[in-house]
């Protein structure tokens, strides 16, 4: 028996055909060549027809292999919204998690902080509901607009020909103004902000929303944190997940969390608990770039990997200095304060250099991380033994690995799949399927 799996990133598309035992029988990966290029310093913008396009053309492609999977189901990248009409087609790009409309100013405060006091619920931008908002005030709506939905679940609609979005509980709550204990829209909060309820989609956590022109039953779509953990978590486990940007999660039952901390629903009644980095493995990205850019200017030019494999080399070499730099590497801000930047102390003339220096970024990447572990009530993590270490950052580097391990002492666990979000959505419609 087989299902198919689809994960909708920023910067690229996956699907997986899993079979027996969920082995992957087949995995496909194209870039997701969607974005809109913009005048405007603070958008982030995605067209969601391309996208459909090549999710359809990866589904089409897996059905070659199984023409009769049990189930399809789809996860994609969180808070970013789209406007649907009526007949449940796109009427707006889609304003995807790394939009900072958000933080433009609104009077003495932006439209984040405004929207936060107003509601009681703690929001950035990016988050739907902020850059619903935004738009709001600012008559962006679009005309014709009646639904709002996240990227996944506009691939189920057009999946299923369907005219109006279905959310679960995890991708609705990953916009904001969600009362999670109840595990519905927070309709008081929202009327206090100002905003019109009839734009905001159905969420059910019922196992199937549609099916498509091909006969394939659709899962409601998850968000991607929630199957990456599904993908990869086992017993006794906290999932580190590390890409453009960085997760921790730990699952839990219902808990009250403070900031920085979130809470988000799961499955199967669960919860995780959250600790988010807008920056992650993007900050080791930013210091290839910057080596890349002294070695230009002296006439050497080297691929992004061979200066990754440099980078590492070098950071490992001096992994036991005693003089050792700390960076702070919060380059994107925080959720909590969008206007922090990154730091860089300890610098003397014993290690001024290369190697330090990726070191450095390397324990600040994990540094931020830890510190939202110890923020966790301890009851929820008393007896993790295992850090599961999710995205390529951490498959690919053996001193992040260690990093890790000496950091949250406790034993590093790399699965061997390399798309997780895509291989436990597929995991999950298997399990629905059957």
């Amino acid at each position: 028996m087989y299902s198919i799996g689809l994960d909708i990133g920023t910067t690229s598309i996956c699907g997986i055909l899993v079979g027996e035992d969920n082995a992957i029988v087949k995995s496909i990966t194209l870039d997701n060549d969607s974005h809109y290029s913009s005048s405007l310093p603070y958008e982030r913008l995605q067209n969601p027809e391309r996208i459909v396009e090549i999710c359809e053309k990866i589904y089409l492609s897996l059905k070659e292999i199984a023409s009769s999977p049990c189930a399809v189901g789809v996860t994609g990248q969180m808070h970013g919204i789209l406007y649907v009409d009526k007949e449940g087609m796109s009427v707006s790009p889609l304003y995807t998690w790394q939009d900072g409309r958000g933080d433009l100013p609104l009077g003495e405060d932006t439209y984040a902080s405004r929207l936060t006091s107003q509601s009681g619920y703690k929001v950035a931008t990016g988050y739907g509901m902020v850059t619903h908002y935004y738009n709001s005030l600012n008559d962006l709506v679009p005309d014709g607009a009646t639904k709002l939905a996240t990227i996944q679940d506009y691939v189920v609609m057009r999946l299923c020909a369907m005219n109006e979005p279905i959310l679960h509980p995890s991708n609705a709550a990953s916009l904001g103004l969600y009362d999670l204990e109840k595990l519905e829209w927070d309709y008081e909060a929202i009327k206090i902000a100002g905003i019109d309820s009839s734009i905001l989609p159905k969420v059910s956590s019922e196992a199937f929303v549609g099916t498509t022109s091909l006969g394939d039953r659709v899962v409601v779509a998850i968000g991607d944190n929630q199957a990456s953990v599904y993908g990869s978590v086992i017993d006794d486990a906290i999932v580190l997940n590390i890409g453009t940007g960085a997760q921790i999660s730990a699952i839990t039952d219902y808990v009250e969390v403070s900031s920085p901390l979130e809470l988000r629903p799961y499955v199967d009644g669960k919860y995780i608990v959250v600790g988010c980095s807008l920056c992650g493995g993007h900050s080791y990205s930013i210091l290839n770039e910057f080596v890349s850019s002294v070695l230009k200017a002296f006439g050497v030019d080297k691929s992004k990997d061979e200066v990754y494999e440099v980078l590492g080399s070098l950071a490992y070499g001096v992994r036991s200095t005693t003089t050792p730099i700390k960076a702070t590497t919060t380059y994107r801000g925080t959720r909590q304060d969008p206007t922090k930047r990154g730091s860089i102390e300890g610098i003397s003339d014993k290690n001024f250099d290369v190697s330090h220096l990726a070191l450095a970024v390397l324990n600040g990447i994990i540094d931020e991380l830890h510190d939202f572990f110890t923020q966790i009530p301890p009851s929820q993590v008393a007896n993790i033994r295992y850090v599961v270490g999710s995205g390529n950052a951490i498959k690919k580097n053996s001193l992040l690995q260690s990093i890790i391990a000496e950091k949250f002492n406790a034993e590093v666990v790399v699965p061997t799949i390399q798309e997780d979000a895509c291989y436990g959505v597929a995991k999950i419609a298997r399990k629905l399927g059957e």
